[in-house]
């Protein structure tokens, strides 16, 4: 699935992953169970399809410890489309201040 609505450690958050291993790709997740273009199961589509779940729990793991806020500016600055999940009260919150 190329978007992913993921645990942020302090919310949630909306991931356009057209790539399971952009992540990686864009030095997002690093260490030892880091997958990218290095990695000769991630060298085209259906490969990554064969280590999608891999992949989907990598990036779930990361993203679980990662502050929401900080992880929408640092994927947006690496060019990976993403969001923020906010819940009804932050979106009126928002709304009441005058923000989008």
């Amino acid at each position: 699935m190329p978007d992913q609505h993921l645990s942020a450690r302090d919310g949630e958050i909306l991931i356009f992953l057209p790539d399971r291993s952009a992540l990686a790709h864009a030095g997002k997740i690093d260490g030892p169970r880091r997958a990218d273009s290095t990695d000769q199961r991630c060298r085209n589509h259906g490969a990554r399809l064969k280590i999608a779940d891999e992949l989907d729990a990598l990036v779930s793991e990361w993203t679980s410890v990662q502050p929401r806020d900080a992880m929408v500016e640092g994927l947006i600055e690496a060019g990976i489309p993403c969001a923020p999940v906010r819940t009804v009260e932050e979106s009126d919150r928002r709304s009441r201040n005058g923000a989008a």
